[in-house]
């Protein structure tokens, strides 16, 4: 980075600004250790109490790059999943497909699509990491709290916390009675309903249940050749949540949650406009293909099937598909975990122990085409189990400190994935079974110790361990009457372990009590990992793992008698071995992208200028370069009048963006309470901007610039209880994409899936 460059990023935070925070303004008063009591008013900003160094801290006073969102936050901003949060929270972008969700943080993500990848930004739900990055999707009825942090959180959280965390906490029982309860309808023909109720149930035992549901009676569009609707969506969600206090010392959680989601939007794809298919009405395949005659005769192929006349097939509605096949997601997730909290004289000792399972079914036209030339389905199933140990200081200690152990293992793999379809003869189906196993244990600490007055230096160290194995193998099944050639083939049977050592180091001055001002080095990795689109085969060698080393100055302020909290920061990111993916054939590879570098600037303000306005601003803006790529997958599309598709070369990608990483992000929220006599009345609008990102490597494919504007009104009645709310959602109608896939099947291709079109309704609440 040249002199000029850093120079700009580092006079950006001079001033009393920093990165975070922005949409947590409505949280209740929380107890911070050693804060004293902070009166909350309508016209002052509220505290908010995170975890981000796995003990309760006033965010203000983390050195760390932190988003947090509060629930109330989250319904006037219009969010309801986890796969919306980026519209409240500047840097995230979320890729939503049949993989699941794909969060990149500041550039840093995955875009991997196969089974066993995990995500560089991981999830995790009180307090337990989710290994699948399905699990990731989830709705958020009924919680208590969403933290994103950016930039590597390798020391606490450990691998695959790369690019940083998204963490959902929940509401922890009560022995009070209090009851949520909602319902909500809105345009094609979708009802939801979410309830909450939590009481004590003895002197030391409280609980609570939640239950929410979803069913869309219409989808967002239609699949022209078999009319079937697409992009539909039906999901339930159950949790509970029990609460044992044996003693004053001692807390006892046991939580269960199951979902399911049923939405074939996530496996619905259309191809690019700009791009036409080889493969369209025009000659047979029997007049194309000789070679196929034998099958043709034995009815084992329609001879009257038509192909290789180059064609559009883009719908005028974008929603609408023209496909084959009807696409299928359904994906059911269980877990439960086990939270023992035993306080001490010197410290908190912590133990969490959780098991989930999960499984994915999926089908899909792979050549987005009316003809039946190439579909894929599969089962996707996994469980994790782990177990951390942590004890943490007490918050009178004069040297915070947390030290940890911890334990994964996860097993996922495709049981089976098929490919079936016109393309693959003489065969007529290719499947393959595999299984990929994570054994992961770590052990780390750090403590923050003060040096000066109002100086304070953090160091952390965490030592990983990780074993990585595959088993599988890949069936060909011939078309007749060639079926005596069936046969196993590729056996994988393959494993290796890395270890690694990631630290931080931090040092923050309070240079008073409402301003703080930091400096960190952090380091982070994601494990390597195994192919299964298909196995590796005998001779299987995983990609590498990648790593990061980031370095982020920093301030956080909160100034006018918190009437504004200011924060703004600037990072410089080292990324090594970035792991990409490309597509060959029926396969889709990972592999290992050399170097990158990338750096930008956050700026977060939340501001209250007169009492019962809120006004919320984000931006990140970041500059992001491969530095090195000598054997990059480079995608040539092919005109209309040369026959169509794609092919692929290789070449040197240096000098090119990161897959989805946009240069400029921007949030922005008003919220204006209207006191009346009838209740009141809050107008909430909400608008994000993304100016747009690349999917693959090369910079040829990718989505535009596009804005997003969502809006509410909430009546809130006298008897403090009940709430009516407009809302609507994407009210420009924007069609933008939330992943794509490029293809080199025969003649190539590329195709993209959506993001919901503009939806609206009203919502009514109840609260005890």
């Amino acid at each position: 980075m040249n002199k000029r460059r850093v120079s700009w990023l580092f006079a950006c935070v001079s001033a009393p600004v920093l990165s975070s925070a922005g949409w947590a303004q409505e949280a209740p008063a929380a107890a911070v250790p050693n804060a004293g009591p902070t009166p909350q008013t309508s016209s002052t900003i509220a505290e908010v109490v995170v975890t981000a160094n796995k003990r309760s801290e006033n965010v203000q006073k983390v050195p760390i790059s932190i988003d947090s969102i509060t629930a109330q936050a989250l319904a006037q901003t219009g969010v309801t999943t986890t796969s919306d949060l980026a519209q409240a929270v500047a840097g995230l972008t979320l890729q939503s497909s049949f993989n699941g969700l794909q969060p990149h943080i500041r550039g840093i993500g995955t875009t991997a699509i196969s089974s066993g990848n995990e995500s560089s930004v991981a999830t995790y739900l009180d307090g337990v990491y989710i290994a699948a990055m399905s699990g990731a999707m989830m709705e958020l009825a009924n919680i208590e709290q969403v933290d994103v942090l950016k930039g590597p959180q390798g020391t606490l959280f450990g691998r695959n916390a790369t690019g940083g965390l998204v963490m959902v906490r929940t509401k922890d029982p009560s022995h009070d009675f209090h009851m949520n309860a909602s319902l909500t309808y809105g345009n094609y023909n979708t009802g939801s309903g979410s309830l909450y109720v939590t009481d004590g149930i003895t002197d030391n035992v409280a609980a609570d249940f939640s239950l929410y549901g979803l069913y869309q009676g219409e989808g967002y569009g239609t699949n022209l050749r078999t009319g079937t609707e697409v992009y539909k969506s039906r999901e339930y969600a159950a949790r509970t949540k029990w609460l044992f206090t044996p003693n004053d010392s001692t807390k006892i959680r046991l939580a269960l949650d199951s979902s399911e989601t049923n939405n074939n939007g996530l496996a619905t794809y259309t191809e690019l406009p700009s791009i036409p298919l080889s493969i369209g009405p025009g000659p047979t395949l029997a007049s194309q293909r000789p070679d196929l005659a034998p099958y043709v005769a034995a009815g084992a192929l329609p001879g009257n099937l038509p192909v290789g006349q180059p064609s559009y097939n883009t719908p005028s509605n974008p929603w609408d598909i023209n496909n084959y096949y009807d696409p299928k997601w359904l994906f059911r997730d269980r877990g439960a975990s086990l939270q023992i909290d035993e306080d001490f004289d010197f410290a908190r000792l912590t133990s969490i122990t959780a098991y989930r399972q999960t499984r994915k079914s999926t089908y899909y036209g792979v050549t987005p085409t009316p003809i039946n030339f190439e579909g894929a389905g599969w089962n996707d199933l996994g469980r994790q189990t782990s177990q951390e140990v942590q004890l943490a200081s007490r918050p009178s200690s004069p040297i915070s400190w947390v030290a940890g152990l911890y334990y994964l293992n996860a097993r996922i793999g495709y049981q089976p994935f098929i490919i079936n379809g016109a393309s693959l003869a003489p065969l007529q189906q290719l499947s393959f079974e595999d299984k990929q196993t994570t054994d992961a244990g770590a052990a780390y600490g750090q403590a923050t110790v003060p040096i000066f007055d109002s100086t304070h230096l953090t160091v952390g160290l965490r030592y990983s361990v990780e074993r990585k194995s595959i088993v599988g193998d890949t069936l060909l099944e011939f078309l007749p009457p060639l079926q005596s050639l069936d046969a196993a083939t590729g056996l994988t049977n393959a494993h290796k372990t890395w270890d690694k050592l990631t630290y931080r180091f931090a040092l923050d001055h309070q240079f008073t009590d409402h301003i703080l001002g930091y400096v960190s080095y952090n380091t982070g990795f994601k494990s390597g990992v195994y192919q299964t689109i298909p196995p590796g085969g005998p001779n299987a060698q995983p990609v590498n793992p990648e790593t990061l080393d980031a370095y982020e100055v920093g301030v956080k302020s909160d100034l006018f008698d918190r009437r504004l909290r200011l924060n703004a920061a600037t990072f410089l990111y080292k990324y090594r071995e970035i792991q990409v993916n490309v597509f060959n054939n029926t396969t889709a590879l990972t592999i290992n992208g050399a170097r990158a570098q990338i750096y930008g600037l956050d700026l977060d303000m939340i501001a209250k200028p007169v009492e019962n306005l809120t006004v919320n601003f984000g931006t990140e803006l970041i500059h992001d370069r491969f530095q090195s790529f000598p054997n990059g997958q480079v995608i040539n599309p092919v005109p209309l009048a040369d026959g169509g598709g794609t092919v692929y070369s290789s070449g040197n990608l240096a000098g090119k963006r990161i897959p989805f990483t946009p240069d400029t992000t921007i949030k922005f929220g008003v919220d204006y309470v209207v006191p009346m006599s009838v209740g009141d009345f809050t107008l909430s609008l909400s608008y994000s901007y993304n100016n747009g990102w690349y999917f693959s490597p090369d910079n040829s494919v990718g989505q535009g610039a596009y804005s997003l504007l969502n809006s509410q009104v909430t009546w809130a009645l006298p008897d403090h209880h009940t709430e009516v709310s407009i809302w609507g959602k994407n009210l420009t109608n924007k069609d933008y994409a939330t992943f794509f896939i490029t293809a080199a099947n025969p003649g190539g291709f590329e195709e993209r899936t959506l993001g919901p079109p503009r939806t609206f309704g009203i919502t009514l609440r109840y609260r005890t």
